[in-house]
């Protein structure tokens, strides 16, 4: 078994004239939250697309679970939940019915599972609610459930609290610790926000302009600083500049 779940070297996407990831090495390890830090369009959503194959790179590697090559990606991707941009739900199903469509999809006929992870993000009483009716909060809850109902043993989540409500982030971010602590699962969570990512995550990676500027761990940042979070961040844009 891989101790590493992802590693990218020199990972490159160029739109135009323009690097949208420029050499991008990166290394999570089993068991990590690694958080992905960076204002909107500095490569963090291009950089999850990257890692499921949603995008072409131009350059660069990704591995998987100690796997390379496309046929070995492909079958590696079957490991890993996501939600990247908006959450890709059928608006006249129910809550259930999504659930079960991703359980199918990816091959698995036991549906046991869909009852336990609605419970996991508070959207059992609305079990049976079609998903159009939904606040955009629970549906932001339903695609989080929809990524977890295939028992992934790595998440990637883009942005998951933006949008929502005080309650709402604090509520995905005691998902988030749960979903690592009692389900063993490897994280890659992007936000804009440091001090949101720095109650969940045990790793960071700063993105700016498509390069990674600063990566430490929480207990490196924690002695780095006695400054207001974000405005350590943006110390560290600047730096970066």
């Amino acid at each position: 078994m891989s101790e590493y779940i992802l590693r990218t070297k020199g990972m490159s996407k160029k739109y135009g004239g323009t690097y949208a990831l420029d050499d991008i090495n990166i290394e999570i390890k089993r068991g990590q939250v690694y958080g992905l830090i960076g204002l909107n369009g500095s490569g963090k959503t291009t950089f999850m697309r990257g890692i499921m194959g949603l995008i072409a790179l131009n350059a660069g590697e990704v591995e998987l679970f100690g796997k390379t090559g496309r046929k070995k990606l492909q079958r590696e991707r079957c490991r890993i939940g996501q939600c990247i941009e908006t959450p890709a739900l059928h608006p006249n199903r129910t809550a259930k019915q999504n659930l079960r469509i991703q359980q199918l999809i990816a091959g698995i006929t036991d549906n046991t599972a869909i009852n336990k992870t609605l419970d996991m993000v508070g959207l059992s009483d609305v079990a049976g609610k079609k998903t159009k009716h939904f606040s955009y909060g629970m549906k932001q809850r339903l695609a989080l459930a929809v990524a977890l109902v295939t028992h992934p043993e790595f998440l990637i989540l883009d942005e998951p609290a933006n949008g929502l409500d005080p309650k709402g982030i604090i509520e995905t971010r005691n998902l988030i610790r749960r979903i690592n602590c009692e389900m063993g699962v490897t994280v890659l969570v992007s936000s804009h926000m440091l001090d949101e990512l720095s109650q969940v995550a045990t790793h960071y990676g700063i993105i700016d302009k498509g390069k990674i500027i600063k990566q430490f761990s929480a207990e490196e940042l924690a002695a780095a600083t006695t400054k207001r979070l974000d405005e350590y961040f943006m110390d560290l844009l600047e730096e970066g500049a």
